[in-house]
């Protein structure tokens, strides 16, 4: 299974991943820890992660900036 992850403001994608699969996981975790760092709290707007049957989990930004490495993980677990 192939992911993809963005974070997006009110109006555009600040950032979006290139396509990985479970083992980029931890690579990908290292790129949003710090787009996270270097966005402020009202930029982002929500994050969506998208697998290759296309669906998506959007996760809202209260979480984006509290338990969100620990969702993550588990929705890619399932």
């Amino acid at each position: 299974m192939k992911y993809v992850i963005e974070f997006k403001s009110v109006d555009k994608v600040i950032y979006q991943s290139k396509s990985f699969d479970e083992s980029g996981y931890d690579e990908n975790i290292e790129l949003i820890e710090e787009m996270i760092k270097s966005c402020t709290k009202n930029e982002i707007t929500s994050v969506t992660l998208t697998n290759s049957n296309g669906d998506k989990v959007i996760i809202p930004r209260q979480i984006v900036l509290g338990s969100i490495f620990t969702i993550r993980k588990e929705s890619i677990e399932k």
